[in-house]
């Protein structure tokens, strides 16, 4: 379909029956399936990358060993099939991105981190470099 404006992906992620992401190369983090799960698709990745940071195997999809395409296809025709399995891992993926992945954990986080690291000390070895001792 090429580009798909946002404001007709909804439509879109209403028909499907799953996503697949068939990335090869080592994602950083494959974004495109949290939004499928956030929709309630179950995902078919290979294990590339990032990819593992979201998608559990069995649990919200199925994770597929990095450039085995007969597994791939397996997983896919398996969710194609059984629609009863892809609606179950379609919702456990939409909880996991309600409880491990939403906005407010997010910045929750960011803002815990940025606290820890300005409540640090600086090392004195940076200090020494930071001011030419």
């Amino acid at each position: 379909m090429g580009y798909v404006p946002p404001a007709e992906l909804q439509a879109y992620y209403a028909d499907a029956s799953l996503a697949v992401v068939s990335s090869v190369w080592p994602e950083p983090f494959g974004a495109v399936g949290l939004e499928a799960m956030r929709h309630g698709l179950p995902v078919v990745a290979f294990a590339a990358g990032g990819i593992n940071e979201w998608l559990l195997d069995g649990q919200n999809g199925f994770l597929v060993p990095w450039m085995d395409p007969k597994k791939y296809a397996e997983r896919t025709d398996q969710l194609l099939i059984d629609k009863n399995l892809a609606r179950q891992l379609g919702e456990r993926g939409r909880q996991l991105l309600r409880d491990k992945f939403n906005f407010d954990q997010y910045i929750s986080g960011l803002e815990a981190m940025f606290s820890r690291m300005t409540n640090q000390p600086v090392k004195r070895e940076m200090a020494a470099i930071c001011n030419h001792e």
